[in-house]
């Protein structure tokens, strides 16, 4: 293969130079990257194109910012590991666009992501309306000069007085200077107190300095309310009688509280707004709009036995015995019967004993990490509607506050399309500085709508997204920030993406460079490429094989090179290697009648021991068909137990008669722990601790295999980053860091146990070694070679064995599961259904996977993808394509 020859770095101040780059697997590199230009760095997975753009160029632009804070903050924050480079120049702040964890997707919403919450709020908190939300009457707190207005408006020569109530009693007020007081029981039967008066007015006949200074006083010494004691007008019933006088009291307030039935709210504040702060969290569910319960069926699904007997099934974990005995002693404190089966308790007995339990195990149980843990609570608990704030997780004065006659909650349920609108209605209304904040929000709302995403809503939850969803409103949250002279970096931008979604990305992503930005894109996707000022290939293989320039240049050169990414532009109409089966007569998985989320009433087959892939934009309702509805359908059918059972909506299903199993190869599953690498997945970590527990060395010691793991306490593993090899910086206001583990240097074990050495290598180095180089290194060990076999044979033999799954993409994490479940030994005739498993993928890196596919149709197993990559839609037996549009623009069979 021949490469692009070494060319010198341009001198120029328009270019990133790096020169000496050492990170990972690139070779003493340099490079030039053209600034205030459409940048993409392309090449085969594992070939060095994340160490150049995240651990180089990003880490180094937070390290920069980092030395122009304080030393008091970045004593805070830690030191930053500088990246392994002899030179790097001209490098601009950096910014890039992070996968979110499954929290924080259940977390976030699209106008959180995108900021729009925040600004839309202000808006609330500075133009809103504040109504009751009992009398529906609008509140506005009074100010003296807004009182002075409604004085002036009164008859002429009306007398008033100015006064306000206090608890205290007329003598004190009398001392203070305060001479004319009356008892408070003048304006109602059993009130305590004084009714304190100011000033003696009549209207028109005092400056308005007087009256402003006498309503300023009695606001500042009535807690900011007070009474104006007026001539009653003709018709006016409500009087009350002072000095033999009858007078009418008009009530004024600083507060916001309604002059009907006197509730008073709280003032409107950006913050108000956010159910996840302490001012706007409804404070019976902490914002989340749901409560979480124990569950006594579940608490006591025996009632026959005692409490010692384990009546209390949560008795039985660990630590029960002194759960059981705390138990029996609140049942004995309340004089219940505790040494009887509770089944022969009175009905009053036991529901006064359910009360205590749950009282007791709540404040036990509530600050322990178990009780927030999803198995926990499915285990013990039930889930209900918050009853004070109906689901909405925010406060009643937070949903008073209405603008153009809507609340926040609304606001955030309407489209963005229709929220747009609201706002052209909103501009024409409001005052500037307003103004800037409506064009802010209808900024940020321009990118999602020109992206197609016009039927989301501000408070949808970016876990229900489809994984193109979520990727396009990322990038309409980065597009929207407004920053100049900065270099982004994007990570596979068309990840999920119909190649329709891609070519309305690119324009938007080109209005960076408009304001003197700079764009750096990792991307597999060809739409990408055509569409760059300059590409930058690395490679030519994986792992070792890689970290060298191969090309730097525009795309037209590109399909002259002898290349990966070359040799597939100039043959990209080649045909596969498989030829496609003829379906012919062939047993068939078929559906009636699909109705989940937006699909249309669908009649869909799925052809078995053949390859299905579904395709369609974003949100056209894949996963919906797919994941939501023919994986729980058939796992029903064939008594598959699965962790959650999704509310499906289907007519009819048949043909499972044929399967055996059906798997979901989940690519969001989350990792055992932060500690979890792919040779724990491969379950070869033990079989490699065990060669190394039986070297002279560590039988001289003592060592087990125990001794070698970095998931307990008590071995060789480094006690600082706790086996981790990396330490994890919460910046707070920025992106958190990770930075190598100053300790150990990142080989996650002491010093001592390193010493130990297998052929000529110790743990960590092992654990450095890709599959395919493992391979060869445990020759003559077929349990670990065969499982190492199944990588290879998958496309990412580059792994490192100790590469952390939390560093996967979406597609390595799929095939990695993939690799696990055939390990495990599925039978025949297994439904296997994927979700992008070219994620992340160079298109040199895709025919492994297909012809690892065509052997797994080969031994009778069928397989549903979805996707929408050209190479895979070539090799499908059949195709499923949804459309035309997103929402409910969607879910037809096209």
């Amino acid at each position: 293969m021949s490469t692009t020859p070494s060319t010198p770095l341009p001198a120029t101040d328009q270019a990133v130079c790096v020169r000496g780059l050492r990170v990972h697997n690139l070779k003493d590199l340099d490079v030039y990257i053209p600034l205030q230009q459409f940048v993409v760095v392309i090449g085969v997975s594992g070939s060095g194109k994340s160490s150049l753009a995240h651990h180089t160029l990003y880490v180094e632009g937070q390290r920069r910012f980092n030395e122009t804070l304080s030393p008091q903050i970045r004593q805070l924050l830690g030191t930053f590991q500088k990246p392994d480079a002899d030179e790097i120049s001209q490098l601009p702040p950096t910014i890039t666009l992070r996968e979110l964890s499954p929290a924080e997707q259940k977390r976030a919403t699209v106008g959180s992501l995108t900021e729009i919450d925040e600004s839309l709020a202000l808006l609330f908190a500075r133009q809103g309306n504040v109504v009751c939300p009992k009398c529906e009457i609008r509140i506005k707190p009074a100010s003296p000069d807004s009182i002075l207005q409604s004085i002036s408006n009164w008859p002429e020569k009306t007398r008033y007085q100015i006064a306000f109530c206090s608890g205290e009693s007329a003598d004190v007020w009398q001392e203070a200077g305060f001479i004319r007081t009356v008892p408070l029981s003048v304006m109602g039967d059993g009130l305590e107190g004084t009714l304190v008066i100011v000033d003696r007015l009549s209207v028109g006949g005092s400056d308005d300095s007087r009256v402003l200074e006498s309503l300023e006083t009695a606001f500042a010494n009535g807690d900011g309310e007070l009474f104006c004691l007026r001539e009653p007008a003709e018709g006016s019933n409500q009087t009350l009688e002072i000095e033999g006088r009858n007078w009418e009291a008009i009530p004024f307030s600083m507060h916001f509280q309604c002059p009907g039935c006197g509730v008073r709210l709280q003032a409107p504040h950006p913050q108000l707004f956010n159910p996840y702060s302490a001012f706007g969290k409804c404070d019976d569910c902490s914002g989340m709009g749901s409560l979480w319960r124990f569950s006594m069926e579940k608490l006591i699904p025996d009632d026959k036995l005692t409490i010692a007997d384990g009546a209390i099934a949560l008795t039985v974990e660990k630590g029960g015995s002194r759960l059981i005995a705390r138990i029996e002693k609140i049942a004995t404190q309340a004089d219940l019967p505790a040494v009887l089966p509770i089944h022969a308790w009175d009905p009053e007995e036991r529901k006064q004993f359910e009360t205590l339990l749950d009282e007791y195990l709540t404040l036990e149980l509530k600050s322990r990490a178990r009780f927030k843990s999803d198995r926990f609570r499915a285990a013990w608990m039930t889930e209900s509607i918050c009853p004070v704030c109906r689901g909405t997780g925010m406060t009643a004065a937070a949903l008073a506050v209405r603008l153009l006659d809507e609340n926040y909650l609304q606001w955030q349920q309407q489209s963005i399309e229709t929220i747009q609108k609201r706002l052209v209605e909103l501009e024409k209304v409001v005052q500037n500085p307003l103004q800037i904040v409506v064009r802010e929000v209808s900024n940020r709302l321009r990118y999602l709508l020109e992206l197609g995403l016009e039927e989301l809503a501000l408070n949808r939850q970016c876990a229900t997204l489809s994984t193109g969803e979520r990727k396009l409103v990322q990038v309409a949250g980065l597009l929207s920030v407004g920053l100049v002279n900065t270099l982004y970096i994007i990570d596979e931008p068309s990840r999920g993406l119909h190649p329709q979604d891609q070519q309305r990305l690119i324009p938007l992503l080109r209005e960076l460079l408009q304001e003197g930005n700079s764009l750096l894109v990792v991307d597999h996707a060809e739409s990408f490429w055509q569409e760059a000022d300059h590409l930058i290939e690395l490679g030519p293989g994986p792992g070792n094989q890689g970290g060298d320039i191969l090309f730097q240049g525009p795309y037209e050169e590109l399909t002259q090179q002898e290349t990966p990414s070359g040799n597939h532009v100039s043959t990209s109409d080649s045909t596969l290697s498989q030829v496609k089966k003829n379906l012919g007569e062939r047993d068939t998985l078929r559906l009636t009648g699909v109705g989940t989320n937006n699909l249309k009433q669908l009649d869909v087959e799925f052809p078995l021991n053949a390859l299905t892939v579904v395709s369609g934009i974003s949100g056209s309702g894949k996963s919906s068909l797919v994941e939501q509805t023919l994986y729980p359908a058939v796992a029903v059918k064939l008594g598959t137990p699965i962790a959650t059972l999704p509310q499906f909506a289907l007519g009819h299903i048949e043909g499972t008669g044929e399967l055996e199993q059906v798997v979901w190869v989940d690519p969001h599953r989350k990792p055992k722990n932060a500690r979890s690498v792919v040779a724990t997945a491969l379950k070869i970590f033990s079989l490699i601790r065990q060669q190394f527990s039986e070297t002279v060395l560590a039988r001289t010691r003592n060592l087990t295999p125990g001794f070698f793991s970095f998931n307990t306490q008590d071995s060789g593993r480094c006690e600082e980053c706790e086996g981790k090899g990396m330490l994890e910086v919460d910046m707070a206001f920025m992106e958190d860091l990770t930075l190598i583990c100053p300790q150990c240097e990142g080989k996650r074990f002491r010093p001592d146990l390193l010493e130990v050495r297998f052929r000529g290598l110790n743990l960590d180095e092992v654990l450095n070694l890709s599959a395919s180089e493992a391979f060869e290194f445990f020759r003559k060990l077929p349990q670990i070679q065969k499982r190492l076999q199944v990588l290879m044979e998958l496309g990412i033999g580059y792994l490192e064995l100790g590469r952390s799954l939390s560093s996967l993409s979406l597609g390595e994490q799929q095939r990695l599961y993939l690799a696990e479940l055939l390990l495990q030994g599925s039978g025949a005739r297994t439904l296997f259904l994927l979700d992008e498993p070219t994620s992340g993928l160079h298109p040199a890196d895709i025919e492994p996977l297909l012809e690892y596919f065509n052997r797994m149709l080969e031994v009778g197993h069928t397989l549903v993808v979805i996707d929408n990559h050209p190479q895979l839609l070539k090799q499908a037996e059949q195709l499923i394509e949804l459309g035309p549009g997103r929402g409910t623009k969607g879910g037809y069979l096209l």
